[in-house]
């Protein structure tokens, strides 16, 4: 399957390169769509329209991100960024091809918080991969609820800007003093820049 496929190789990618990867897709709701199955793989989630809970597959370890890379990995890695966006450019614009709401289950709000809060990081090679992911997660359900029609939009989510839960979610997932694996002060600017604007974000959604 390719969803499956792209979200076991963009798991492996640098921070840089999948902020590259999902900076170089389209604005539009299907792309939105795509983004939220693809974070929810990466983070080892399950909908909730599901027959129970997957458990999440293992993957091989990447190695520990450094300071300095080589030419050829970073050129590796960007190519890999590369030919994801490619994939993912495609999916749902072929003729007769079910479009992504169709093809793949639907994901709950209850099923984005809980993604948002788990301590999913070991699977990465570094916590601020699986903080990518998440911010990403969270910003592409925003759009595709932002832009559901009355019929099809979640409730819940309407309800957790409403009360403050995705709110208090992200500022508990994004606390850098928490959050094994953040060592730095570089990795805590990251941290703090992720968290800055997805708080800025829901502020401008609870208008």
């Amino acid at each position: 399957m390719f969803l499956n496929a792209a979200s076991t190789r963009v798991s492996g990618l640098p921070v840089a390169a999948l902020e590259h990867l999902f900076a170089a897709l389209p604005v539009t709701r299907t792309t939105a769509q795509f983004k939220v199955h693809l974070c929810r793989n990466a983070l080892g989630g399950s909908s909730t329209t599901a027959k129970g809970r997957v458990k999440p597959q293992a993957r091989a370890r990447p190695p520990p991100r450094r300071r300095v890379r080589a030419e050829a990995t970073e050129a590796s890695a960007n190519a890999d960024a590369v030919a994801v966006s490619q994939d993912a450019s495609t999916v749902g614009q072929e003729p007769g091809v079910a479009s992504v709401a169709r093809k793949y289950p639907a994901i709950s709000t209850s099923d984005v918080l809980e993604l948002l809060t788990r301590p999913s990081f070991s699977d990465f090679g570094s916590a601020l991969q699986g903080l990518c992911f998440k911010s990403e997660l969270v910003v592409n359900y925003g759009l595709v609820q932002q832009q559901a029609t009355e019929g099809d939009k979640d409730e819940a989510w309407t309800a957790a800007l409403r009360d403050g839960g995705l709110l208090k979610a992200v500022e508990e997932a994004f606390d850098s003093e928490t959050i094994n694996g953040v060592i730095d002060a570089e990795d805590h600017a990251y941290v703090q820049r992720r968290r800055a604007a997805l708080l800025a974000i829901i502020s401008v959604w609870q208008l």
